[in-house]
């Protein structure tokens, strides 16, 4: 087994957005389309119940996945008219918006990786999450995708945002994946080059 760290980080530290004030951030960014959300009406539901009543207090922005838009339209749903829904962003214009949000609200395993690198707070709406060092480093919280839940995360978050407004990218490694698996990918091609050069001989014979 070879330890290399995550390559997001890479990405992140070769093309990074442009951050904002910890004063300046302002919205809270959603971004919501797993399957196990989207496809259970009383999920989503209960999604759109809790972004209606923060949309009343602060402003809520959502680039939609076409996939959540469908299953919102297809199951009768309407998206709350206190939050502003846009069309889905690129990634690089995704992530600047992440930079500057006060929160991200999100069911998005790799928004919590890039969430956590940039300091900005991640309320993961989830049963369950393969991400736990987000929660474990102390910059996100996890709720069951339950109207009463997701606020009152939501709310701990915006109480004491100090604390979970922390970068914590070590988590990730040093910001040279990239590098650790191609030298690894090398290594491991000339282990097996010596082995494999007889059998080469013999066909050749």
């Amino acid at each position: 087994m070879v330890l290399t760290g995550n390559p997001v980080l890479d990405a992140l530290r070769a093309h990074p957005p442009e951050a904002a004030a910890n004063q300046k951030r302002h919205a809270i960014l959603v971004t919501v389309h797993r399957q196990e959300t989207v496809d259970d009406r009383a999920k989503l539901a209960q999604v759109l119940a809790a972004l209606e009543r923060l949309g009343r207090e602060h402003v809520v922005e959502w680039p939609v996945h076409p996939r959540t838009r469908n299953k919102v339209a297809e199951m009768g749903l309407v998206f709350p008219s206190t939050i502003q829904v846009s069309d889905p962003l690129g990634h690089r214009e995704f992530l600047a918006k992440l930079a500057v949000a006060k929160f991200v609200i999100t069911d998005s395993g790799g928004v919590q990786e890039e969430s956590a690198i940039l300091g900005t707070p991640c309320l993961t709406v989830r049963n369950h999450t393969e991400r736990p060092e987000t929660i474990e480093a102390g910059v996100g919280l996890m709720a069951h995708p339950d109207a009463s839940q997701i606020l009152e995360a939501a709310r701990e978050i915006l109480r004491d945002w100090s604390r979970f407004a922390r970068p914590v990218p070590h988590v990730y490694g040093d910001g040279r994946a990239g590098e650790k698996i191609a030298e690894a990918c090398v290594d491991w091609l000339a282990e097996r080059a010596p082995r494999e050069m007889p059998v080469r001989e013999r066909v050749a014979t």
